[in-house]
């Protein structure tokens, strides 16, 4: 109960999965940290019972149960700590690659939690603006679901004509090599919200996508690395 209540205060809670992760990293690290100084401590001390023994003779320095605990115990231990311990390195790399994504459209506003990703490298192959992706959930109010689709004929679908000169479709590639149709469209502005700056991001163009972009949660959009790279810095925290 109280390792549960240390976990939420220090990590908070975001996914059962992620929680029973730190659980079971907060149990294996304590019980480890705890066995390794009982270890020590008995170390050096060797068992009554073997000392007849010679083919398990230590030579006073602990019995062959001790020493197998040693030899296979700690090695896992580390392990188990260094993966771990990488995956906080990575996961809070990524948390200062995030950034509070808010975009202007048509008098409305679009709030998101976006990743910057070097790897996105799409641009509109007409005009070379830079694309980033959103996940459609974050604005269905906005848009109508026919044209969230692979493909989708704007000029023949039901929209408005303001809101049809705000959106194009574009070609980009996906992992398994096949070209693909996006909707995407023009929004007004797009500010970034980056490691206490406010980051006014250059023309940018908002791909609509129905993929769950991180299985996590923690993201759902996935930004150029342009709209860092050639932003202008607005406001910075003191």
């Amino acid at each position: 109960m109280f390792s549960a209540l240390i976990i939420l205060l220090v990590f908070g809670y975001h996914r059962f999965s992620t929680f029973l992760q730190n659980i079971f990293a907060f149990y294996f690290v304590a019980f480890g940290i705890g066995g390794g100084l009982f270890a020590a401590h008995y170390f050096f001390q060797s068992n009554s019972s073997y000392a007849d023994q010679t083919l398990f003779s230590t030579l006073s320095y602990g019995d062959p149960i001790s020493w197998l605990f040693v030899v296979i115990g700690f090695p896992s231990l580390w392990l188990f700590s260094k993966k771990r311990f990488d995956q906080v390195v990575v996961r809070k790399w990524q948390h200062s690659t995030y950034a509070d994504v808010y975009i202007s459209f048509l008098d409305k506003l679009i709030t998101a939690k976006g990743i910057i990703d070097s790897g996105n490298k799409l641009y509109d192959p007409l005009t070379r603006v830079p694309v980033m992706f959103l996940n459609s959930s974050t604005c269905k109010s906005f848009f109508p679901d026919s044209i969230i689709q692979e493909g989708v004929d704007l000029q023949n679908a039901d929209l408005s004509d303001e809101l049809r000169s705000k959106l194009t479709v574009i070609p980009y590639r996906t992992v398994s090599g096949k070209t693909q149709l996006i909707t995407a469209f023009r929004p007004d502005e797009v500010i970034l919200f980056h490691e206490g700056q406010r980051i006014k991001a250059p023309k940018i163009l908002v791909a609509l996508t129905n993929q769950n972009l991180s299985g996590e949660g923690d993201f759902n959009s996935i930004l150029h690395p342009d709209m860092l790279l050639h932003g202008k810095i607005i406001e910075t925290a003191s």
